[in-house]
């Protein structure tokens, strides 16, 4: 009898531990910004989704004011030197959690600005909690940001989807890392210009705010001629963005380090420090 019960005792720690255990995963996972979150959107290519750089110690570190709109099927799985996930272009079923990187779904390694950023403006906004919608996507040009590209539409449907279950949130922002894929033709980066224009006006609609803060970022430095030769065209319309449209910044990428043509984790963790104070300038 007595054995009985220390069965039964032992099936009701084990039940009641695992209860905890999974409250304690689902405040974590279901959690959601308080009504007045400032949200950020993250937009491009494969430098604003993921650098070079597994996630270290600094980039699997929570902060508890800053989310991240993750697709409910983020939980990912480490293949050797990158995660990987299902359908990038899948739309709704959206979920807020803490945010840690990679905070995009990616097949790239992991560390993007988005979250340093949102570390960054969380400190120099302390009253207010970070929300961050990641949209870019590795591998695609511009043509997948024109209307009813492969980019946009789900880009537009998480930004609308964020924005329900935050109560009143303000969008602070988007940031824009992208054009590699575009300077490798002379139609493509001609087009850069043009087509970038027009996913900030599409993102400026779907928020409601005609001056929506935009930083855009410059290619990497150093990108091989041969396979990027118009990289200048491209480069130069970055830099002409803020002339083009108002409330817009563009960033140097001086500095910044890559392997390859992705920045490695110093690197993006700068990027997101300069982000943040561009848009913090901007507001």
């Amino acid at each position: 009898m007595k054995r009985l019960w220390s069965v039964l005792l032992l099936v009701v720690i084990v039940l009641v531990g695992g209860a905890v255990a999974q409250r304690t995963v689902d405040a974590q996972v279901l959690a959601a910004p308080p009504s007045g979150a400032r949200l950020v959107i993250g937009a491009g290519m494969s430098n604003m989704s993921a650098g070079a750089s597994v996630p270290g110690t600094e980039d699997l570190t929570e902060h508890p004011r800053v989310f991240a709109f993750y697709a409910s099927h983020h939980d990912y799985v480490w293949s050797g030197t990158y995660p990987v996930f299902s359908n990038r272009y899948k739309l709704g079923g959206g979920i807020w959690r803490l945010a840690k990187d990679p905070v995009h779904l990616t097949q790239t390694a992991g560390v993007g600005p988005m979250l340093a950023m949102g570390k960054a403006l969380a400190d120099a906004l302390p009253a207010d909690t970070i929300g961050l919608i990641p949209c870019a996507h590795a591998g695609d040009d511009m043509t997948a940001w024109i209307p009813n590209g492969l980019a946009l539409i789900p880009c537009l449907s998480r930004i609308r989807e964020a924005q329900q279950g935050t109560g009143y949130a303000t969008a602070i922002g988007m940031v824009f890392d992208g054009g590699g894929k575009d300077a490798q033709t002379s139609i493509a980066a001609n087009a850069f210009e043009s087509r970038l224009l027009g996913l900030i006006a599409d993102v400026r609609a779907e928020i409601g705010d005609p001056c929506l803060p935009v930083v855009v970022h410059e290619l990497p430095q150093g990108l091989s001629p041969t396979t990027y030769p118009y990289a200048s065209t491209v480069n130069a319309a970055l830099a002409d963005i803020p002339n083009a449209t108002s409330c817009a910044a563009f960033l140097t990428s001086i500095g910044k380090v890559t392997i390859g043509v992705h920045y490695d984790a110093a690197s993006m963790h700068a990027w997101g420090q300069d982000d943040a104070a561009a848009l913090l300038a901007l507001q």
